[in-house]
C-alpha cells in the first residue's frame, strides 16, 4: 500500500505536469471610437498579430461625441463594429480576434480600463499565463500614461497575468501608414461617397466585395 506522502508526491508531479501543459497566452486590447475603423487600425491590429495570440477590439462608445458625415450619416459603434468584423475577414493573420462595444450606462460608456481589466481576469481562467498589452501607438502614449497605471494596479496582484509596459509595446506611427500617409478619420467623414479615396483609406488586403460592404455602411443611401 502506498504511503501518504507517495500518494501526495505523486499527485503533485502530476498536477505539475498538467499545469505545464497550460498554455501562455498574449492577448492584445484594442480601445478606440474608430470612426470609422481605417487601414491604419487595421496596420496597427496586424502588427500586434506578430506577438499575440489574440486581438480583442473595444469599440468606444460615447454618447455626446458621435459623428455625423457629410452624408448626415451618424457613425454609431455597432456600425464600427460591423466594419472591423469585415476587416478580420480578410486578416492575414491566424490569431484570434473579437470585436465588441463599451455598452452604455446612465448613457455613457463602460470606462475602457475597467473594461480591459475584467476581460483580462476571465481570460486568465483558462490559461497558465496571461501577457496582456494595450494596443496603442507611440504618438497617444503619453496622453494615456495615467489610464494604464489604473489598468496595472487592478491586475498586478493577479498571479497568472502580467502587464507588458506600454512603452516597450506600442506602435510605431509609421506602421500605421498606407503608403506613406496617415489615413484621416475626418477625410473618410467628409467624402464618405468618394469611392477612390475610401479605397485608398481602407486596407490592402480588404477584397473588392467588403470594400462594396463598407461603402453600403457608411453611405446607406446609396443602398
Amino acid at each position: 500500500m502506498k504511503t501518504l506522502k507517495a500518494i501526495f508526491e505523486n499527485s503533485f508531479k502530476i498536477c505539475s505536469e498538467d499545469l505545464e501543459k497550460i498554455p501562455e497566452k498574449t492577448v492584445v486590447y484594442i480601445v478606440g471610437s474608430f470612426k470609422p475603423p481605417h487601414a491604419g487600425h487595421y496596420n496597427m491590429a496586424k502588427e500586434y498579430a506578430k506577438h499575440a495570440d489574440k486581438i480583442f477590439v473595444l469599440v468606444d462608445n460615447p454618447k455626446s461625441r458621435l459623428k455625423k458625415m457629410s452624408n448626415e450619416k451618424t457613425i454609431t459603434p455597432e456600425d464600427s463594429v460591423k466594419i472591423w468584423k469585415i476587416f478580420f475577414e480578410d486578416f492575414d493573420s491566424d490569431v484570434e480576434t473579437d470585436v465588441d462595444v463599451l455598452r452604455k450606462s446612465g448613457g455613457y460608456s463602460e470606462n475602457q480600463f475597467e473594461k480591459i481589466s475584467e476581460l483580462a481576469e476571465k481570460e486568465a481562467e483558462n490559461v497558465g499565463k496571461l501577457n496582456v498589452i494595450i494596443g496603442i501607438s507611440d504618438k497617444d502614449l503619453e496622453k494615456a500614461s495615467d489610464q494604464f497605471k489604473d489598468v496595472f494596479n487592478s491586475l498586478k496582484n493577479k498571479e497568472n497575468i502580467e502587464i507588458r509596459d506600454p512603452a516597450s509595446t506600442a506602435i510605431k506611427s509609421e506602421k500605421l501608414e498606407k503608403n506613406g500617409k496617415m489615413i484621416k478619420e475626418t477625410e473618410i467623414r467628409e467624402h464618405p461617397d468618394d469611392m477612390n479615396m475610401l479605397r485608398h483609406a481602407m486596407p490592402n488586403e480588404l477584397t473588392d466585395e467588403h470594400f462594396v460592404q463598407i461603402y453600403k455602411i457608411l453611405n446607406p443611401d446609396k443602398n
